[in-house]
């Protein structure tokens, strides 16, 4: 994109970052088991497509937010997710487009490409710039997320496994406990046999003969 290139040799560019935005538009409507990623509690529905008219390139079709928690064995919750507004279509408050929007960093590149744009160009390498480092502040976060939840599962493990060494001593105990009663019940049995046997076998009827 530098000044020695050509204009036919920036056409050529702009159908590579054309592609790449289509790649991030793909991205953005990753599926997993038929549930959209990055579209937050609105899963069933993509976030975005592609839709070159619009500054950014593409069209947002929901803006729900990621609110769902996952929860540490240790009690305490926390985000897992993003949505691809977030990550690919950073907004100001007021809706706007903020400088490091990754979209529109890349509509804007392709477009200056296309005009030849020497101007367009460099502006628009500094907002793809701003755009990389958003993407890699999002990175750090899934990042994050995938340690966590590492460190979940293997708290979860050694959760199980004491529970299972409790539940074994419960059952153990149980299964003493339920011989030593048999036992008892044996004894006590035996004893009440032997005391019916010592009964004298004589009755009324014998003394008045």
């Amino acid at each position: 994109a530098g000044t020695i290139q050509s204009a036919e040799t920036r056409r050529i560019l702009a159908g590579e970052v054309q592609a790449l935005h289509e790649q991030m538009v793909n991205v953005s409507r990753t599926m997993v088991h038929n549930s959209y990623v990055f579209s937050g509690d609105d899963d069933a529905t993509p976030g975005y497509r592609l839709n070159l008219a619009n500054p950014n390139g593409v069209e947002r079709l929901s803006t729900a937010s990621a609110t769902r928690q996952l929860l540490h064995p240790s009690g305490t919750a926390f985000a897992a997710a993003r949505t691809a507004g977030e990550i690919f279509d950073h907004r100001n408050p007021d809706d706007t487009l903020a400088a490091d929007n990754v979209f529109a960093a890349l509509n804007t590149l392709r477009l200056a490409l296309e005009n030849n744009d020497q101007a367009g160009i460099a502006s628009s390498l500094t907002a793809v710039r701003a755009a990389g480092d958003c993407l890699n502040g999002h990175l750090s976060f899934y990042g994050t997320v995938q340690n966590r939840i590492t460190g979940a599962s293997e708290a979860a493990a050694r959760q199980a496994a004491s529970l299972k060494v409790q539940l074994s001593n419960l059952r153990d105990a149980d299964l003493t406990e339920a011989i030593l009663e048999l036992e008892r019940s044996r004894t006590h049995e035996q004893a009440a046999y032997s005391a019916r046997s010592q009964m004298p076998r004589t009755s009324l009827f014998d003394y008045f003969r």
